[in-house]
């Protein structure tokens, strides 16, 4: 995790991501770009989700652990910081902690219901004055689509 001093990130918008960057990929780092891009002079927070989460979440364990998938996403650099989303499904609690402006996911999100997902309401962003934000998927690339080539070879 780096680790920067506060006053460096100070006036910059705080962007937060979320994910389980299981098999981290392509796709992820042109979600953390196109963050950057929309926002080139933030301050980009990512938060990792731990092993428990993924398996309650997905009904199973992720390919590579907690600690390898952090250490990274750590090693991007468009990243700023890394932080362990500790409440898994109760997002808030990371929220909390590293106090927002923005949070941007995927675009792949849309169809589902990712307020009730990540434990919070539409309100309560608003009351925090946090925009949600959607970036759109431009590669045809996901962990599922990569862990099924693998098993058909």
């Amino acid at each position: 995790m780096r680790l920067v001093d506060s006053s460096m990130e100070r006036g910059k918008p705080r962007i937060l991501t979320v994910g389980s960057f299981d098999t981290p990929h392509l796709g992820h780092y042109s979600l953390m770009r196109q963050i950057k891009d929309l926002f080139p002079f933030s301050y980009l927070m990512v938060g990792v989700n731990r092993d428990d989460f993924i398996k309650q979440f997905k009904g199973k364990k992720p390919v590579l652990s907690y600690k390898e998938r952090v250490k990274i996403i750590s090693q991007i650099e468009l990243v700023d910081e890394v932080f362990p989303n500790e409440g898994g499904a109760d997002s808030k609690i990371l929220i909390k902690k590293v106090n927002p402006n923005v949070i941007a996911i995927g675009s792949d999100w849309l169809r589902k219901d990712y307020l009730k997902q990540m434990g919070f309401t539409a309100e309560w962003l608003e009351s925090k004055a946090i925009a949600l934000i959607y970036i759109p998927r431009f590669l045809n690339v996901s962990t599922t689509l990569i862990k099924s080539m693998i098993r058909q070879k």
